[in-house]
């Protein structure tokens, strides 16, 4: 997946006008401009590290001025997986259900569970609303959505739902 990056420079008292800006990502030119405002978009960024530093220059060539190296990491993140389980269908009178959910994050990480009714009556009674285990207890009958949220370490979240039918 590639990214995009706006990169902007103000360039004050450097004794004569400025004739071209340089934009350099590992001392390689990513863009140049010959007019003020002094910005664009880098797109289509590829995963790596680079230094990233401006370079205005006057009319003959001569380098005017340098901004500081600002140093940039560019990663993949993924997000995580949810799977809330399959649907369940119980007949009265049951008196629990346990819904089996699991979630995980591709680049390794800790993952967080949180599950909750999108629709029903809300009077059933939810327990462990934190654990990839969501017990659900004092049923009615009726058909209940719920959502499960995985969220990663890096705060990045996927969600999955399941029907259960009493």
């Amino acid at each position: 997946e590639n990214s995009s990056l706006p990169l902007s420079v103000f360039i004050s008292d450097v004794g004569e006008q400025v004739y071209q800006v340089k934009f350099l990502a590992n001392e390689t030119v990513i863009w140049a401009l010959a007019a003020a405002p002094y910005a664009f978009v880098w797109s289509n960024i590829l995963v790596g590290n680079y230094e990233l530093t401006a370079k205005a220059f006057n009319k003959t060539g001569d380098l005017l001025a340098t901004s500081e190296i600002i140093k940039l990491t560019v990663e993949i993140q993924y997000n995580p997986i949810a799977d809330a389980g399959k649907d369940i269908t119980v007949t009265l009178p049951v008196e629990s259900v346990i819904i089996s959910g699991s979630g995980n994050d591709p680049d390794g990480g800790k993952v967080s569970f949180l599950w909750n009714e999108l629709s029903g009556n809300n009077t059933l009674k939810l327990s462990n609303t934190d654990s990839k285990e969501l017990v659900v207890s004092e049923l009615v009958a009726g058909n209940y959505i719920f959502r499960l949220t995985v969220t990663d370490d890096e705060g990045n979240m996927a969600n999955d739902e399941m029907i259960l039918s009493v």
